[in-house]
């Protein structure tokens, strides 16, 4: 899913403040990826997942043959993971900028892949 540069910017600024988008002279996104750069508040954690709405097309054709009823879902999440470039000390555990995991007190010695911001 290739977005154009105004849907980046939006979705740049619900994780910070938009910088930059990086397109390709059409303006559109390289490949399945985008770059953005984005200023963002180092004392929250970092967002880790983006959820974006995509209205479903088979709900919309079935709320033209039955547009009395309202019971249709005509939107659905889709995932998106966040990834961030050059972080200094960013913690695994807790997700903030500033130390490192073994400094984290909410450390409790559990693996990386089991940690909440780890690979």
């Amino acid at each position: 899913m290739c977005m154009n540069t105004e849907m980046l910017r939006e979705l740049g600024e619900s994780i910070g403040r938009d910088e930059e988008v990086a397109t390709d002279v059409t303006g559109a996104c390289f490949g399945k990826y985008a770059r953005l750069r984005i200023s963002i508040d180092i004392t929250k954690p970092l967002i880790k997942v983006l959820h974006l709405r995509q209205e479903d097309e088979d709900a919309m054709d079935r709320e033209e043959q039955e547009e009395s009823e309202d019971s249709v879902n005509k939107e659905k999440e889709i995932p998106m993971s966040v990834r961030y470039e050059r972080l200094p000390n960013f913690c695994d555990v807790c997700g903030h900028v500033g130390h490192q995991y073994r400094e984290c007190t909410n450390y409790k010695n559990q693996l990386r892949e089991e940690m909440a911001y780890g690979p």
